[in-house]
C-alpha cells in the first residue's frame, strides 16, 4: 500500500488542510496534516515530544499538560472560588477575604493559561513556590510528628498534594533559560 494523499478545500477552492497517511512496510502509519499557514503536525506518539515553534519552542507534551492544569484551575478552582465570593453573606474578614481574592483570581487569569499556556507560566511558577512552602513549612512538621491527621491543616494538605501536577507539567529546562540565565540587557551584571 502506497502514500494516500486528501486535501480539505473552503467553497472558495482554498486549500486549508491537507494530509498525507505514510504507509512504510513493517513500520507504523503516519498521518502528516499540512494546515494553511504552515502548520505541520504528525498524528504519531512521538510528535508530542516535540518542540513547538509556535509556544517558544516548548515540548508539545508540556504545552499540553500546562493547558490541563490551567483548565483544572479555572473550571474546578474558579467554580469553588467564585461561588464563594458571589455568594457570601455579611462583612468579610480582612484575611479570609485576601485568600479568597487571590485564589479567585488565580482561577480567573487561568482562563487566559489555557489561550497562552507558555505565556502564563509565571501563575503556575507562583501556585508550586506557594503550595511546597506552605506544605514544608506547615504540613511537614505537624506530619513529622503524627498529628496533621484530624488537624484544621488536613484539610488543606490534601488538596495541596496535588501540586505534583504543575510540577510535573512546567518546562523546567525553559524556566531556568529564560528566567534565570537570561538577564536582560539593562539588567545585565558587567
Amino acid at each position: 500500500m502506497g502514500n494516500r494523499q486528501f486535501s480539505a478545500r473552503f467553497a472558495t477552492g482554498v486549500n486549508i488542510l491537507h494530509a498525507v497517511v505514510l504507509r512504510q512496510p513493517g513500520r507504523p502509519f503516519k498521518v502528516q496534516l499540512s494546515f494553511q499557514g504552515g502548520i505541520d503536525m504528525a498524528l504519531n506518539p512521538a510528535a508530542i515530544f516535540h518542540r513547538d515553534p509556535n509556544h517558544d519552542d516548548v515540548r508539545r507534551i508540556h504545552v499540553y499538560l500546562m493547558r490541563l492544569v490551567f483548565i483544572l484551575m479555572f473550571f474546578v478552582l474558579g467554580k469553588d472560588t467564585w461561588t464563594h465570593v458571589l455568594t457570601h453573606q455579611g462583612a468579610w474578614d480582612p484575611t479570609a477575604a485576601v485568600v479568597w481574592c487571590v485564589w479567585t483570581a488565580f482561577a480567573t487569569l487561568a482562563g487566559l493559561g489555557i489561550i497562552r499556556p507558555v505565556k502564563m507560566l509565571p501563575i503556575l511558577l507562583l501556585e508550586i513556590f506557594y503550595k511546597v512552602l506552605w506544605l514544608i513549612i506547615v504540613a511537614y512538621p505537624l506530619w513529622s510528628k503524627g498529628t496533621l491527621e484530624g488537624s484544621p491543616a488536613d484539610a488543606i494538605a490534601s488538596p495541596f498534594l496535588w501540586v505534583i501536577l504543575p510540577i510535573v507539567a512546567v518546562p523546567w529546562g525553559y524556566v531556568f533559560a529564560n528566567y534565570f540565565y537570561k538577564w536582560p540587557k539593562a539588567a545585565r551584571p558587567s
